[in-house]
């Protein structure tokens, strides 16, 4: 199973196919969503939820520049914020170039709109590797993209920390001067948008 973070008020499941290098542009995926706190189904269409698995049909959102690349969003009026996570399954049958049916399951933690996340198809995400580095699960965190790549990946950005959660709420950028510590980041991807390095300086 792929484990991902996504932003808990923009979920969304992407699929992408090439087969011997090259896209596959014909499939026709679909994904149920299961919210775990219930173990309830989203309905077909969105709007509600149930206790029967329901499917709904993925888009190939850019053909021309995005070649193979499938993606359902589940709709906002649908998501609560809070700890809650999904469970996506994700089905395409076989067609054109595919050799076989497609099966795959992605459970997807959810975190809140300041911190930082990362799809990633490896045992970790950017971040866990964030937090794992600067030893911030026991502080107070703001973290601030600046540049992104054309999958939107952030590449490059700072982690501000403070000393408070009261400090952390009523400090305003651009400065952010309310910040006690900082550390700026530059990560690099592959190809398939998975996780090759990350840096981080501290600079305060």
């Amino acid at each position: 199973m792929q484990v991902v973070n996504q932003r808990w008020n923009g979920v969304v499941a992407r699929l992408e196919i090439v087969v011997g290098g090259v896209a596959e542009t014909t499939a026709a995926p679909t994904v149920k969503v299961r919210r775990e706190s219930d173990g309830n189904w989203l309905a077909t269409g969105g709007g509600s939820w149930g206790a029967s698995a329901a499917t709904n049909a993925m888009t190939h959102g850019d053909p021309t520049n995005r070649p193979g690349c499938y993606f359902y969003a589940i709709p906002s009026g649908d998501l609560i914020p809070g700890a809650e996570g999904y469970n996506l399954v994700i089905e395409a049958p076989a067609v054109g170039s595919m050799p076989g049916p497609i099966l795959q399951h992605v459970r997807v933690e959810l975190v809140m709109n300041d911190e930082l996340v990362l799809d990633s198809n490896t045992g970790g995400s950017l971040g866990d590797t964030l937090k794992r580095t600067l030893r911030l699960r026991q502080n107070n965190v703001r973290t601030v993209y600046s540049t992104f790549n054309a999958s939107d990946q952030p590449l490059t950005g700072e982690v501000l920390i403070y000393d408070g959660s009261a400090d952390l709420l009523s400090d305003t950028g651009p400065g952010w001067a309310g910040a006690t510590g900082k550390y700026e980041f530059v990560a690099t991807y592959d190809a398939s948008n998975r996780l090759v390095s990350y840096v981080s300086v501290k600079t305060l």
